[in-house]
Formats: C-alpha cells, sequence, structure tokens
C-alpha cells in the first residue's frame, strides 16, 4: 500500500470521501492552490481603521486622488463606482442605496475630503432636473433712430445720425418734418410721403447710410428736410414664430432636460425679444450644484422645431434680452431626453461603451454615453422579474433577478438587448455578484452560477448540493475578485472558489468581512472586518494556519500504516495526523522531509490523513512500511 499526493486540490462536499480522486481533498480550509502545493494563505495586513458617525459601516470604496488615498465609507450595502469619463478633473464617483438617501448620488474632488475625515466629506444628488418654471417673454419695441439727412436722389438716400443697425430688405416708418414749399398754402408733401405709408423696405449702403427701395425724389415736391426719425417695422413676411425653453446647468457643466412646456412669442425677424428667467424651486436647488442657465429658442417655425442655444446666463440672473437673429444661433439642445435617475436607482456599473447602468424593480436604466447625470427614460428596459443586481463583462450586461437571469447586449444604450436565460437560478443575495472580464458569477440559493456570452450554467453542482450549499448562508454571501478566483464572505466565514479552474474545488475560510474593495490600479483585495479595520487580504508575513484533510483512502485487505513523509517548504509548524477507519491513530510534528514511523497494534481497512500549519507543503505519503516511501 502505497499513497503519495503531489497536486492538491479543495473541497468536494458533494462526492463522498471514498470517491475523491486523487488530490481532492474532504477539507481545505485557508489555503491557496493555485500552484498545486499546498500554500497556507497570508494573514490580512491591517490598514486603516473606518467608522461613520451614527451608522455601521457597511461599504468601503478606495479612492486615489493625486497620491492621496481616501477610504470612502457608506453604511450597509451601497453601489461604488467610477464615471465612464477616464480624463474627467472633477474625478466623480457615483453611488446609490445609500440609507440615508432616496436617490443616487455623486462625489467629486475637492468635496469628498474636504471639511472632514469621514469620506465622502460632501456629496450631491445625481441628475439635473428641468425647469419646473416656465420663461416669461416679451417683444422689444424696436429703437427709433435719428436721421440727419435725406436726399433727393433716385432712390431715397436716408443718413443716420450713428449706426442704423439695419440689413438688407427690413421695412422702417418714418417720422419727419420737412419745409413746406409753400408755407402759406402749409403743405409738406415730402413729409407727408414719408410719414404716411406703411413703410419702405431698405437696402443698406453702409452703416450710417441706407436707400428705400421703388422710391424717386423726383416725383415728390420739393420740401427741405428738417428733423426726424425712423423706427424699424415688421409686416407679416418680416415676422416668424419662436419658441422659447431653458436648462439648468452645474457647476460641472452637467446639464439637464429642457422645461416640457416652451413659451411661445411672434416677432420681427430682428426684433429683441425681453426673456424672463424665473427662480429655481426649493427642490429642483437642494443637494445639487446648479449655478447656471442655458436659454434655446426655434430659429422659426412650430414647437417641433430644433431649439438651438442663445445664451447661458448665472442662475441669479433676472432676464435676458435676446438679439440674436436665427442664422447665428448655436449649436442645437442636446439634453431634451436627459432625465435626471429616477428615485431608488441602485446596482451601479460603468460599461465599456461609456455608459453607466443602474435598476429599479423590473427596470433596467442606463445612462447617455459620457453624461452619468443623465438617464433617459427611453433608453431603459422592462423585464419580466423584479431585478436583484447587475454585473458588466466584456461589452455584456449579467442581469440577475428574483426568477431566471437575464444576458443584455449592445454596446449603445440606445439599442439594448435583453435575452432571458434557460438556468432558472435566482440571485440570493445582491453582493454575490462579481465580474471577471469574461463572465459574472452569483450565489443562487443552489450554487455559484456563471453568466457568459455562452449562457448561463450552475458551476458547482458537481462540487455542492443544495442542502451543503445552505450552510454557506447564500443570502448573505459579499464576494470579490482576487486573483481571477471568487472569494466569499458569509455570516461566519467565507470560501474560496476558481470559475476558470472549477476542478479545484472550495477552499474555505476562517475569516469574516462585512465588505471589501478590490483596488484595480494594485490589484489588491482590501476586506473590512467585523472591528472595523480595513485589512490587505493575503498580505501579512504571517500565515494563516491552514488545514487540509485528504480523501478516504480504502485498503484492499485490513491493513496498518506503517510509515509517512510530508515534503514542504520550510518546517516551522506542520502536524500530522493519521486516521484509520475514521479514528485517529496517530499525530506528528514534522521536522524535516524524511519519512517517519507510524504505529503498529491495528488493521484497517480505510485511511485519511490531515496536515495542518504554516508552511508550504509539496508533498504528502504514507505506505505500509518505509521502504515503500522510497521506490
Amino acid at each position: 500500500m502505497h499513497h503519495r499526493t503531489r497536486f492538491f486540490r479543495g473541497s468536494w462536499p458533494r462526492r463522498s470521501a471514498r470517491l475523491l480522486e486523487a488530490g481532492q481533498a474532504q477539507a481545505a480550509r485557508n489555503c491557496d492552490l493555485d500552484s498545486g502545493a499546498l500554500r497556507p494563505l497570508r494573514e490580512p495586513e491591517p490598514v486603516e481603521p473606518v467608522d461613520l458617525d451614527g451608522h455601521t459601516v457597511g461599504t468601503i470604496y478606495r479612492w486615489r486622488v493625486g497620491g492621496e488615498d481616501y477610504w470612502l465609507r457608506f453604511p450597509g450595502r451601497v453601489d461604488v463606482a467610477p464615471g465612464p469619463l477616464n480624463d474627467d478633473v472633477w474625478q466623480r464617483i457615483y453611488f446609490a442605496g445609500d440609507p440615508r438617501y432616496d436617490e443616487p448620488r455623486y462625489t467629486y474632488t475637492p468635496a469628498a475630503y474636504q471639511g472632514g475625515e469621514r469620506y465622502p466629506v460632501t456629496s450631491y444628488r445625481l441628475g439635473v432636473p428641468a425647469p419646473s418654471n416656465e420663461l416669461g417673454v416679451s417683444a422689444v419695441e424696436p429703437p427709433t433712430v435719428a436721421i440727419a439727412q435725406i436726399h433727393r436722389e433716385w432712390p431715397i438716400r436716408v443718413v443716420t445720425d450713428g449706426e442704423h443697425g439695419l440689413e438688407d430688405g427690413e421695412v422702417v416708418r418714418f417720422d419727419i418734418e420737412a419745409q413746406s414749399p409753400d408755407e402759406e398754402e402749409g403743405e409738406n408733401h415730402l413729409a407727408e410721403y414719408l410719414n404716411h405709408l406703411d413703410g419702405f423696405q431698405i437696402r443698406v449702403v453702409d452703416e450710417t447710410t441706407f436707400t428705400l427701395n421703388n422710391t424717386d425724389a423726383e416725383n415728390v415736391a420739393y420740401s427741405a428736410f428738417v428733423s426726424g426719425m425712423f423706427r424699424p417695422f415688421y409686416p407679416e413676411q418680416w415676422q416668424e414664430v419662436r419658441f422659447y425653453t431653458h436648462t439648468l446647468v452645474t457647476e460641472l457643466g452637467e446639464e439637464g432636460p429642457p422645461t416640457p412646456d416652451p413659451v411661445q412669442i411672434t416677432v420681427g425677424v430682428t426684433q429683441a425679444v425681453e426673456v424672463e428667467l424665473p427662480p429655481l424651486s426649493v427642490d429642483e436647488g437642494a443637494g445639487r450644484l446648479i449655478e447656471r442657465r442655458r436659454i434655446y429658442r426655434t430659429a422659426s417655425g412650430n414647437q417641433g422645431a430644433e431649439f438651438r442655444f442663445v445664451a447661458e446666463v448665472e442662475l441669479s440672473d433676472q432676464s435676458f434680452t435676446d438679439t440674436l437673429r436665427s442664422t447665428v444661433l448655436g449649436t442645437a439642445l442636446e439634453s431634451t431626453a436627459w432625465d435626471p435617475p429616477p428615485k431608488g436607482l441602485r446596482g451601479f456599473d460603468t460599461h465599456p461603451g461609456g455608459f453607466m447602468l443602474g435598476f429599479t424593480d423590473n427596470r433596467l436604466y442606463a445612462s447617455e454615453p459620457y453624461r452619468p447625470h443623465a438617464w433617459p427614460e427611453l433608453y431603459s428596459l422592462s423585464l419580466d422579474e423584479s431585478i436583484t443586481a447587475l454585473g458588466v463583462f466584456d461589452v455584456s450586461i449579467a442581469v440577475v433577478t428574483a426568477g431566471r437571469p437575464y444576458l443584455v447586449t449592445g454596446s449603445d444604450p440606445r439599442a439594448l438587448q435583453a435575452r432571458r436565460l434557460e438556468v432558472n437560478e435566482s440571485c440570493a443575495s445582491p453582493a454575490s455578484m462579481v465580474s471577471f472580464g469574461y463572465a459574472c458569477v452569483y450565489a443562487s440559493p443552489a450554487g455559484l452560477v456563471q453568466i457568459s456570452t455562452r449562457g448561463a450554467e450552475l458551476l458547482t453542482h458537481q462540487h455542492i448540493t443544495e442542502r451543503e450549499w445552505a450552510a454557506y448562508k447564500p443570502e448573505t454571501i459579499r464576494a470579490f475578485e482576487w486573483g481571477g478566483r471568487y472569494v466569499g464572505f458569509y455570516d461566519g466565514g467565507g470560501f474560496i472558489f476558481d470559475p476558470r479552474q472549477p476542478e479545484l474545488g472550495f477552499i474555505d475560510l476562517d475569516l469574516e468581512a462585512l465588505s471589501g474593495h478590490r483596488d484595480p490600479l494594485d490589484d489588491r483585495l482590501y476586506l473590512l472586518d467585523t472591528d472595523g479595520m480595513i485589512q490587505r487580504w493575503d498580505s501579512a508575513e504571517q500565515r494563516m494556519p491552514m488545514h487540509y484533510r485528504s480523501p478516504l483512502f480504502p485498503a484492499p485487505l485490513p491493513a496498518n500504516a506503517g510509515a509517512a513523509q510530508v515534503i514542504a517548504r520550510s518546517y516551522e509548524g506542520t502536524t500530522f495526523r493519521l486516521f484509520a477507519d475514521g479514528e485517529q491513530v496517530h499525530e506528528h510534528t514534522v521536522t524535516d522531509p524524511d519519512p517517519f514511523p507510524l504505529p503498529g497494534g491495528y488493521l484497517a481497512r480505510s485511511f485519511e490523513w490531515e496536515v495542518t500549519g504554516t508552511d508550504t507543503v509539496d508533498e504528502v505519503a504514507f505506505g505500509d512500511s518505509m521502504e515503500a516511501l522510497v521506490q
């Protein structure tokens, strides 16, 4: 009889100890088997304590600004995600699900850390609302312009006392005085001719001179011009219908949607409009950084015409005079559908397409690309069941519900498509969802489920039964990615499972964590322990006490194991135990790689061994004699 184990794997609770394959374990605790050796995990290394006035910290997030680390902390389970803008000078961070607020929020530099030590110190409501108050608009009476000279020419030429501000084709009306050719008769042909008609269309000569179309002074009795003025006049063909609206803008340049009901006015094409700016309502301004307003109007036509930029004004301004011609209006209004996120939105994650994702009840929401403050309702998808969590991998979205999961595909939020997957596995804990880049994994009541582009599968169905899985309290699991492995913690302990190498089985952990954060910059996992201390996972010099129990090795005939051997990297604290027919028959402190004798005086039909300690073990062997081990 001779058994030697050189490649170590984790536990497979579903399998009988007698049916485990070589290297599989009945129990594997606090060890890393990624290399095939039996390596004890390192103890977590304390980083810093965190607390929160009046609340228990339940979520942590490491935020780096200018070489400094700030540990954001939140009560309970909160979804935290960076924005999609890689060059965001404000370095905004978004979070949802904080029980202190009923809407998603964001923070940025320096608001997150200035004025306190419990970060984020200050946060703001996410999104910019449409203004609830309409603009007021009124036509500005055109100004009168003094006339310096009127020349009896063909056509009549008018020289103004200063710039006239007219354009070719405009219409003007006159109010002048002229010397009568016959004072006794009181006739004044020039004044009567210019004052009493409905206006004259003009052609601009220069900034102070224009001519009157279709006029000939030779047909007007002479009268010397004395004084007078004119003003623009807008006959029907020189009028346009305009619609005005406005939006609100934050200190960070985030723009919201316009008022739902634009205001209408009919004015001359060159006529100025006085725009009255309404105050901000209390709800619109509360908890937001709104400081400016943008005014838009249609060039002409109906309400369905395109709104174009007129001006940006301070929120404190009470009025604005619009003097722009339609031909020089600015860019088109982009934010028509940029709704603020709905209250209760949670599950934040960021898609490679530049948009953020979240959900409420059974509705999946997506933000405008690279506009994480804007969540158009028309981008949302309604699913058949209540959403529990979501995760992004590659360019796909895994959405898990109270029933079957969904795979949502699309790189544009306007064209997302949802496919209901065939695995009938609900999500037991929202905090169990982990993205691995190639797939997402979550905890269901029956085990770990993986969603990839190929669909969904119960990863652990060969490893563990639903009854055995219940001992891991799946409804309490909070999980994280570490070196490509799924690290889950539940109320009372933890475990490791590698989705890429499911044959490695489960590794149990004598450690409990309330929350965690994987930092992509240093590829480290940080955990929050039950004492409020942030710990860096697998980082301390000291090793965690490892425990590993082999499969059950049946003997064809009653036998006595005569020797054992443990080959390790060091021998500072390793213990070997042998079990015969389920009873411990020997315990040995291993001090070197040499085989050591085992006691006799018994016969057994099955054997198991156990190794505990803090040394990395490469091989474990036992046999019926010393000679058998050296063959």
